[in-house]
């Protein structure tokens, strides 16, 4: 790997002492994110832990009783096998998602973001957590498996589904859609986005019953202000199914721009702000770049898939970040592909 800064490429000691201090930061912040972090970020940690310890509890989420099961089969502790087991899962994902792509060099300012997105995953990600079952199962498979077997992980996403967050239904079914008919065009990949999200409020409205929203409501219903700062409410008014649609337009578009983050006027606010805007920047080029490029088709329809569906369901910006650490190694492509020519290049 080449790393690069202002086009003058690092010497090969330099590039092994930046690669060190990267892994040591992930691994600290693996295994001390709890002494880091307040415990708000560690609710769900919590409840899987008790239902592992008390097998005859029932919180009637299916999602967290079966991962409680996965952890309490498998002999993975809190505290030290599931930070290791993360951290070497993450980076086997990262290299051969680089791998796979071709990727061998990268500026200084994208590697310091990608380290910095790659610590936030472990406070998600390394511990009793739905996420680390999704980056296993289904990421790491997809790194995997996109290039040959595509529905070989079509098949392993249905069972995750089916057992952990039956809303991957959603995100699998417009995944196959983007890649067969919208994902070549970026006049039709907007089309879709906007017909996406007009079409789901359409049927939950006409269907089930209830508007999209509603999903997002009851879940902060019995939230306390200080356990969801960064809450997310409707921003438009209207019970129809198109203003539900325009609804979760808007809130794509600041998840991708999270303009309400910056607005608490917080230090740590604003710098998730920059980080999550910088990112998004490089994959909204990343597809502008490359959409016509089928080597990147599948990876650009997951991610689209999974962005759309979690604009309907996040309860606030914290819980998007979470449910999208995940995902990072795929979005890191938008950072290391590069065009850029190295000086002193052999």
């Amino acid at each position: 790997m080449q790393i690069y800064f202002k086009n003058k490429r690092f010497s090969s000691l330099s590039v092994i002492i930046l690669l060190a201090l990267s892994v040591l930061v992930v691994v600290v912040v693996a295994f001390a994110k709890e002494y880091i972090f307040p415990l708000k970020y560690f609710g769900d940690v919590i409840t899987i832990e008790n239902l592992i310890n008390n097998p005859d509890l029932d919180t009637g989420d299916k999602g967290f009783m079966n991962t409680a099961i996965f952890f309490r089969v498998l002999p993975l502790d809190r505290y030290i096998i599931t930070p290791i087991v993360t951290v070497l899962m993450y980076y086997i994902g990262v290299k051969k998602i680089l791998t796979n792509y071709t990727i061998n060099k990268i500026s200084f300012i994208n590697y310091t973001i990608i380290t910095t997105y790659s610590a936030i995953a472990m406070v998600y990600m390394s511990t009793y957590s739905k996420d680390l079952i999704l980056y296993i199962f289904v990421i790491l498979s997809f790194i995997f498996l996109e290039k040959k077997n595509i529905l070989i992980w079509t098949c392993i996403v249905l069972i995750y589904a089916l057992i952990f967050r039956t809303y991957w239904i959603i995100i699998i079914s417009s995944f196959w859609v983007l890649k067969l008919y919208f994902s070549k065009s970026l006049y039709k990949l907007t089309l879709y986005i906007v017909a996406f999200f007009i079409v789901i409020a359409f049927v939950f409205d006409q269907v089930l019953g209830i508007s999209i929203s509603s999903i997002r409501e009851a879940s902060n219903i019995f939230r306390s202000e200080d356990e969801a700062q960064t809450m997310i409410s409707s921003y438009i008014e209207g019970d129809s199914f198109i203003d539900q649609g325009i609804n979760g337009i808007v809130t794509l578009i600041l998840f991708i721009i999270p303009i309400p983050l910056a607005l608490f006027l917080k230090p740590f606010y604003i710098l998730m702000f920059l980080l999550i805007s910088f990112i998004f920047y490089k994959f909204i080029f990343f597809i502008k770049n490359n959409i016509q490029n089928k080597q990147y088709n599948n990876v650009i329809s997951l991610v689209i898939s999974m962005l759309v569906v979690q604009s309907i369901f996040e309860p606030d910006f914290g819980s998007f970040l979470r449910h999208l650490s995940p995902l990072y190694p795929l979005l890191f492509l938008s950072l290391a592909k590069q065009k850029n020519k190295l000086k002193n290049e052999n």
